[in-house]
């Protein structure tokens, strides 16, 4: 099994709070379980292409867009990678 991308889900998030859409709207549109939408947008999930089809059609975007890396996207990413290696830093 591959690693899930962690910035798909950020991705998925972001989309979905600017379409002011709930977990569970977005779970029901898109025929997910709210779980499989949890876990995909904390990145802990992999996301296939037929569920990336189906939250892109839910959120009325494109599957390109739900891939397009924005600049809050990539502050979130850089964030989270400073913060992963700052751990690492820390003593035990």
């Amino acid at each position: 099994m591959a690693n899930p991308d962690p910035y798909i889900g950020l991705r998925i998030r972001q989309l979905r709070e600017q379409k002011e859409m709930s977990r569970m709207a977005l779970a029901v549109a898109s025929r997910q379980s709210i779980s499989k939408i949890q876990r995909i947008e904390k990145g802990a999930a992999d996301v296939t292409l037929s569920d990336l089809k189906a939250i892109a059609v839910a959120l009325a975007v494109s599957i390109c867009a739900v891939c397009q890396m924005t600049d809050e996207c990539a502050q979130l990413m850089a964030k989270s990678a400073d913060d992963d290696s700052s751990d690492l830093n820390s003593p035990q």
